[in-house]
């Protein structure tokens, strides 16, 4: 099963929402769900301005997760 992922673009410089930050949480990801399951995570790229059908990162202090489902 494949999901798409992309970055959100941070406002905000002190979210540390750098390439290293970001290599490390990828690593992170495949080291443990992609590892743990079928499930991979696709894409990594920055995320578009409107709808996105996929799961979006994002290193800020916002905390949002409407439309997982039950």
């Amino acid at each position: 099963m494949n999901i798409p992922v992309c970055w959100e673009r941070q406002e905000s410089p002190e979210f540390n929402n750098t390439f290293n930050n970001r290599v490390l949480t990828r690593r992170a990801i495949e080291q443990s769900w992609e590892k743990a399951s079928l499930v991979r995570f696709t894409g990594w790229d920055w995320c578009p301005s409107g709808y996105f059908n996929g799961v979006r990162v994002s290193m800020g202090d916002r905390s949002e997760s409407h439309g997982l489902g039950k």
